[in-house]
């Protein structure tokens, strides 16, 4: 089932909990420091909508992270066409202001599949899909140090 946050993260990291969603924030290396974005529930347009205006809600309060993981490995995307585009064009503007961000789909094709094609489609050379835990664990470590992964384009101002 990969990797729970409570195994990466002190509870008192986590700054957002519903059923849809929870949200880790750690200052390390240095304020406003980096994020970690659980989607826990299958995401229709409502649900869509409410996860994104949790991630801006998170961001207004402790500012905008130089990192981002959004984890979406138990995910199925339910929502319609339109609300990926729209999704598409939030991410966008958010990653203008990320040095860097990452999709763990884990092993979960569907999510695969769906966020490839937005990320394609979206044009957002500073993200990257981590597919297994190896590769979330390197992330998580990365970003905590205050570092980029190495092999993913940084923002560029």
């Amino acid at each position: 089932m990969g990797i729970e946050p409570s195994q990466l993260f002190k509870a008192t990291a986590l700054t957002h909990t519903s059923a849809l969603m929870r949200i880790w924030r750690e200052m390390a290396p240095s304020p406003p420091g980096w994020s970690y974005v659980r989607l826990d529930q299958d995401i229709d347009d409502a649900g869509s909508i409410a996860w994104r205006g949790t991630v801006d809600a998170d961001i207004a309060t402790h500012g905008c992270p130089r990192f981002m993981i959004l984890d979406v490995h138990q995910v199925v995307a339910r929502n319609s066409i339109a609300m990926r585009f729209k999704s598409a064009g939030w991410a966008r503007t958010l990653l203008q202001h990320l040095i860097q961000g990452a999709i763990y789909t884990g092993s979960n094709d569907h999510a695969g599949i769906v966020i490839s094609t937005v990320l394609r489609f979206a044009g957002m050379p500073n993200v990257t899909r981590l597919g297994d835990e190896g590769a979330l664990r390197k992330a998580v470590a990365r970003y905590r140090s205050g570092a980029p992964l190495d092999d993913v384009p940084i923002r560029q101002d």
